[in-house]
């Protein structure tokens, strides 16, 4: 699992990504010329990402969500000008716009025919804090169940986040690991506790809800490859 922070540019790849070298290392596994499903791919990691899987040798499907099909020629000439031609772009470059990230089919389509997806999108921007943790679970389950539908995707890579184990700037005192979640956001969030069993949250309520997706989501790929073991997850 990656794990990242992110943000979107207002104009496309101003600056390297710290992240995006370790998204392509995932995706060494598959063959030269796979199709990488790219989700948010005018983010800004996902535009590195995408930049360096195209450098790779591999093409990309971009995924977009309604209204994003507007700037795609911007991100073709942002790419262009990092070094690669626009016929290059024109064979091994894609958009698809998913107009309802809670819909199976349209992720099914989206998925159709790809050997591996890095999942990084989802537009947190359009959606209620009371509903952040369950709509992110669905999103998850849709694209889950759209690779393994697929019958070809091989890699699924999915960024997670810092805050799916640990909230800054508290501090720990020992390495973290795959074992370690954010319990308590998770049980704050779910009912289980009250703020006040966690004062030090209490300066932070704010980033919970999303604390608690992420770690939830994260979980729900693990145990679905685990139970299903259809591709790899990381």
């Amino acid at each position: 699992m990656v794990f990242i922070g992110g943000c979107r540019p207002s104009s496309f790849l101003p600056q390297p990504s710290p992240w995006h070298r370790s998204l392509l290392t995932e995706m060494s596994s598959l063959k030269p010329n796979s199709l990488v499903v790219v989700t948010g791919i005018t983010g800004f990691i996902a535009s590195w990402t995408t930049l360096e899987i195209l450098r790779g040798g591999h093409r990309v499907r971009g995924i977009v969500r309604l209204g994003g099909l507007q700037r795609e020629e911007e991100f073709r000439q942002a790419l262009q000008r990092h070094g690669l031609s626009a016929e290059d772009l024109k064979e091994r470059l894609e958009f698809v716009e998913v107009t309802d990230f809670y819909s199976q089919e349209e992720w099914t389509q989206a998925l159709r025919d790809a050997d591996g997806i890095i999942h990084i999108a989802f537009p947190l921007d359009r959606i209620q804090e009371s509903d952040l943790v369950p709509l992110s679970l669905k999103n998850m389950q849709l694209v889950l169940k759209a690779a393994q539908t697929s019958g070809t995707i091989k890699k699924f890579v999915y960024t997670s986040s810092s805050a799916a184990v640990v909230t800054a700037p508290m501090i720990v005192d020992r390495e973290l690991t795959v074992d370690d979640w954010h319990e308590g956001a998770i049980d704050v969030l779910d009912g289980k506790s009250s703020i006040d069993n966690h004062p030090e949250l209490k300066d932070f309520q704010a980033i919970l809800p999303y604390a608690a997706a992420k770690a939830k989501s994260e979980r729900l790929a693990m145990e679905f490859v685990e139970e299903e073991k259809v591709f790899a997850l990381d």
